[in-house]
């Protein structure tokens, strides 16, 4: 008799006074039992994923303060790209 006084209770009361009776009581039961491991589930994702960007990030910030102005093209003092490379100009007639 509990379980049936709380599956009406759940469900907004009983039938005879307007609510949802012991039907609605079940099915917000399961909503329940489903949901809160699917929030855990959730939640444990978004930690985790979370924590992989946050790695992701740090690594970013660490290559974009390295210098990246020295190339394998610049091998000696005073070199620039625009020295090694071989220009051609052909226009289209």
């Amino acid at each position: 008799a509990a379980s049936n006084a709380v599956l009406a209770w759940l469900g907004g009361g009983s039938l005879a006074v307007g609510g949802g009776g012991m039907a609605a009581g079940a099915v917000v039961l399961t909503g329940i039992t489903v949901g809160a491991p699917a929030g855990v589930t959730l939640l444990a994702a978004g930690i985790l994923v979370s924590t992989h960007y946050a790695k992701k990030l740090t690594e970013a910030k660490t290559y974009q303060r390295k210098p990246h102005w020295q190339s394998s093209a610049c091998k000696a003092p005073g070199s620039s790209w625009m020295e090694s490379q071989p220009v051609s100009m052909s226009f289209p007639r």
